[in-house]
């Protein structure tokens, strides 16, 4: 992407959608980006936006209130979705769009995605899954999270239970040394320590290509790392990921107004 000029006509315009002080439309802007902390045409606050959006459905201890997220979260993701969409115009104008455009970023929208992810659980942990404060058991915080080197790159790996431990072993072939203790995920997220070496040195003995194999075969929460080029050569995207420059399309439409 072209670095940015100064060209005050390509800058977006970021607004906080609720505030009654601002025209419901821009006609010197290009681009405008308007963050509701609520839903979209109705002022509010990230609470309400909390049991509107059904988080509050899934966060509490149970048989008591439901609780919302804490550090005004819902405002903090409106305004990180905004942001990259305000970014994301740049590379749509500089790709020919033209024409003025609004984005509406809801933090009910945003949240409801989240409550979703949390209530579509139950189907895979029907017995273990219930409220339990701020998070919900089986979903995540556990040993393995995060990017760890293979043979030739990294790999991304998610350990959300205790099953997905077992499979992650299973598919390295069950080291001997996974006895005990470091069966525990939990006991591991705490001490990770007494196992980080060990689950190095089993992935460095597979490639990228191969624990893409295994999480294909086993269920193994494996992610390998690959660059555009190394998806797309693999047909591990949808056709339409990359446009004829091979830049990655834009997951969105802009409208006008």
């Amino acid at each position: 992407m072209a670095e940015y000029d100064g060209n005050v006509s390509l800058a977006p315009l970021l607004v906080a959608g609720s505030d009654p002080r601002l025209p419901a439309s821009f006609p010197d802007e290009n681009y405008v980006v308007r963050l509701w902390d609520f839903q979209v045409d109705r002022p509010g606050s990230g609470l309400q936006a909390c049991a509107a959006g059904g988080v509050s459905c899934v966060l509490g201890f149970e048989g008591q209130r439901p609780l919302w997220l804490p550090l005004e979260i819902p405002e903090q993701w409106c305004g990180l979705l905004g942001a990259s969409l305000a970014l994301a115009s740049f590379l749509q104008q500089e790709r020919g769009a033209a024409g003025a455009q609004v984005l509406d970023i809801s933090a009910v929208d945003i949240l409801r995605s989240f409550a979703d992810q949390n209530f579509a659980n139950h189907k895979a942990f029907p017995e273990s899954w219930s409220r339990n404060g701020r998070v919900t058991p089986n979903h995540g915080g556990i040993f393995p999270q995060g990017f760890f080197e293979c043979a030739d790159g990294h790999v991304a790996i998610v350990g959300r239970s205790k099953a997905d431990w077992e499979m992650i072993l299973n598919a390295l072939d069950k080291p001997a040394w996974a006895i005990g203790l470091l069966l525990d995920p939990v006991y591991l997220a705490k001490n990770s320590q007494e196992v980080e070496g060990l689950f190095h040195a089993e992935l460095a003995k597979f490639t990228r290509d191969q624990l893409l194999q295994l999480a294909i075969e086993t269920g193994a929460t494996f992610a390998p790392v690959y660059t555009p080029r190394e998806m797309e050569s693999r047909n591990l995207v949808p056709v339409d990921l990359f446009d004829q420059d091979g830049y990655a399309s834009i997951p969105f439409e802009f409208l006008p107004f």
